[in-house]
């Protein structure tokens, strides 16, 4: 029951912040008291190369995160791999990891005092997947633990979209597509050629290249990726 009043301080306090530096803050103490000393919360995305309106709010050892980014670990990360597309959190210690390099990563996480934890993926209309990490220095934490991490994560990154929206930061505007703009889109978001879209909805390859360069321009964008990527966080589409 005290754990749980632990969640109930935070939550209050996550609904006062005016600022992500008193979020970060309030969400410290809160995971210090239940064994934890790290986490980052981090859109889905090349975090070299960060997209408008991503998220990437950390307090990890600065060691552990220069290395990191240096050597674009995300590509590999077992981590990533594992929160994709689930709802309830991964925890480390229980993880697949698929080869040699993924181990390597969890060994130089290990080395630099992010033993054990867990992850979780949280999806919100409008904005790209966001993967939350809680980690300890200790390989061996309770475990009761879990669902009280799931529920901190899932306020802290409430609060800050209330934040930032209360602040000011620009949205992502919903352009008004087409139908089958939309439809052209959807299918370049799921990885198919001009070729495969039009075998799919039944036009031409030179259609397809038409409808795509409308959307772009309607995006004001300069290459297709970026305007898949726009289209999904304004809720243009939804791949």
């Amino acid at each position: 029951m005290q754990e749980f009043e632990v969640v109930q301080d935070f939550v209050s306090a996550s609904a006062r912040v005016l600022s992500e530096d008193e979020l970060v803050e309030a969400f410290d103490k809160a995971i210090q008291k239940l064994g934890f000393t790290h986490f980052s919360c981090a859109s889905m995305m090349d975090y070299n190369n960060p997209v408008p309106g991503s998220i990437f709010i950390t307090k990890l050892p600065e060691s552990w995160t220069s290395r990191y980014l240096d050597k674009n670990y995300h590509q590999q990360d077992a981590v990533l791999d594992a929160v994709q597309n689930r709802n309830v959190p991964v925890i480390w210690e229980n993880m697949h990891v698929r080869n040699r390099f993924q181990k390597k990563i969890l060994k130089e996480a290990s080395e630099c005092g992010l033993k054990n934890g867990i992850s979780v993926q949280l999806f919100v209309p409008g904005f790209i997947p966001t993967t939350f990490s809680v980690s300890s220095e200790e390989q061996d934490f309770d475990r009761d633990s879990y669902l009280l991490l799931h529920l901190l994560c899932v306020y802290f990154h409430e609060a800050v979209l209330r934040v930032r929206e209360e602040s000011g930061s620009p949205q992502f505007e919903k352009k008004e597509l087409t139908g089958r703009e939309k439809e052209c889109l959807y299918w370049a978001a799921s990885g198919k050629s001009d070729t495969d879209i039009a075998d799919i909805l039944s036009i031409s390859k030179h259609t397809v290249h038409f409808h795509i360069e409308n959307a772009k321009r309607k995006f004001n964008l300069s290459t297709r990726i970026q305007t898949v990527v726009r289209a999904i966080l304004s809720c243009s589409i939804t791949p």
